[in-house]
C-alpha cells in the first residue's frame, strides 16, 4: 500500500462518513489484516482504488469497504465503512471471493469506464414512476454482509429498489475495464418509496461485476444508523 502523506496535511480520512485524524480509528482498533477474502478495484484514470476485504477489528471478524485516492504515489484521501460480521453462515461466504470477481474480461468484451459506471449506477438511479427492467443477468447473485439476497437477477425492476430516495454526493465510482468491476461508496437515505426520509440511514460499499451489458454479481456491505456527515441529493 502506498504511504499516507505525512501528518494530517492534505489527507482526508473518513471512516463510516465521519472525519477523523490520521492515526485514530482503524489505525488503533485493527487487530488482524486482510485475510483470504479480498476484492480490489483499481482505476488507473482516477488514480483511485476501492475494495471490500475481511479483517479483524478488536479481534472480531469485520468487513471493510474502502476507497483510496492517490496523488504522486501517496494517499491523499481515504474513506472506509466497517461492518462487524458474527453470523457463522455469513462468515462462511466471506472466506474467498467468488470466481467472477477475480476473473478478467476478454479484451473483445470489455466496456469503457463510462459504460461500466452507467450500468452499475442503474439501480441507484431507479425511480418508482419510471418502471423498467434493471440490467441484471438471470444468474446474478447479490450478497449483503456476506449473505445471498433476493434483490438481484432478472426480472427485477426499478420500482423494487426505489425505496432509496437519496444518495450522498460522495458517490465514488471506481471502474476497471479489465476485470469488469465497479466499486461505489455511498451514503443512502431510504424512505420506503414514500418520498420522505426516514431516520435510518446507512453507508454502503458495492462491487458490481459487469460483462456483456449486464450485472452478473454484486458484493455489498453496509451499516445502518450512520450520521449524516455527507451532503445529499434527492431524486
Amino acid at each position: 500500500m502506498p504511504p499516507v502523506r505525512g501528518g494530517n496535511a492534505g489527507v482526508t480520512n473518513s471512516p463510516a462518513v465521519q472525519g477523523i485524524k490520521i492515526g485514530e480509528g482503524l489505525w488503533k482498533t485493527i487487530t488482524e489484516g486482510v485475510t483470504g477474502f479480498k476484492i480490489y478495484v483499481p482505476d488507473l484514470v482516477l488514480q483511485e482504488v476501492g475494495g471490500i476485504a475481511m479483517i479483524k477489528v478488536e479481534n472480531q471478524p469485520t468487513a471493510l469497504g474502502f476507497r483510496l485516492k492517490l496523488e504522486n504515489g501517496r494517499i491523499t484521501e481515504a474513506h472506509h465503512v466497517l461492518v462487524k460480521i458474527s453470523d457463522p453462515a455469513a462468515l462462511a461466504y466471506l472466506t474467498t471471493p467468488r470466481p467472477e470477481f477475480i476473473a478478467t474480461v476478454p479484451p473483445a468484451d470489455r466496456l469503457s469506464r463510462d459504460a461500466l459506471r452507467a450500468l452499475a449506477y442503474s439501480s441507484y438511479d431507479a425511480k418508482q414512476q419510471n418502471v423498467r427492467p434493471l440490467p441484471l443477468t438471470v444468474d446474478c447473485v447479490r450478497r449483503e454482509n456476506g449473505m445471498p439476497m433476493s434483490s438481484c437477477g432478472a426480472p427485477l425492476t426499478t420500482s423494487q429498489v426505489s425505496y432509496i430516495d437519496g444518495l450522498s454526493l460522495g458517490r465514488f465510482g471506481i471502474a476497471d475495464p479489465e476485470s469488469g468491476l465497479v466499486f461505489t461508496l455511498t451514503y443512502n437515505f431510504p424512505s420506503g418509496g414514500l418520498g420522505a426520509f426516514i431516520p435510518l440511514t446507512f453507508g454502503t460499499a458495492h462491487i458490481n461485476k459487469v460483462q456483456g451489458n449486464g450485472i452478473h454479481a454484486v458484493e455489498a456491505i453496509g451499516v445502518g444508523g450512520t450520521p449524516r456527515a455527507w451532503n445529499e441529493f434527492t431524486r
